[in-house]
């Protein structure tokens, strides 16, 4: 193989890699249920609950710690981005509404990651470290 070839296969290669490869900007945990919305928006600056029901609505801010974003990352770093929204709940009692509709969404530089809908904070075994970690960062301190 010349070395022009050897080249021309590195790039692409390269380039391929590069672009399978995005920088995660959001992540949102959102729950819904018959008396309101919870939403839980993860970014590498800031922490924001979101609460909007019947009775109180809420909204709580705070900085996030360089080690809870990298906890948040390395969370879900096993999931391919493309797979999240086959991934699917182990129950389905929110069809019956004994619990919240759970919702995962991950936002990059160039797309919009959905998962499937799960009950509350029971999602997919692959999903549980984010869930876990979602669950840390939703109490606002």
């Amino acid at each position: 193989m010349s070395v022009k070839k050897s080249i021309i296969i590195l790039g692409i290669a390269f380039a391929a890699v590069a672009c399978s490869t995005s920088k995660v900007i959001q992540y949102e945990y959102r729950s819904t249920t018959m008396m309101g919305k919870r939403a839980l928006y993860i970014t590498q600056d800031s922490v924001i609950s979101d609460y909007t029901g019947r009775s109180n609505s809420n909204r709580v801010a705070r900085a996030i710690t360089p080690e809870e974003w990298e906890a948040v990352n390395k969370s879900i770093k096993s999931v391919k981005l493309d797979d999240l929204d086959s991934l699917k709940g182990p129950t389905n009692e929110r069809q019956t509404d004994a619990s919240p509709y759970g919702l995962i969404v991950v936002t990059t530089a160039d797309s919009v990651y959905f998962s499937a809908t799960f009950d509350g904070y029971n999602a997919h075994p692959k999903l549980m470290p984010f869930i876990e970690e979602v669950k840390k960062l939703g109490t606002i301190r």
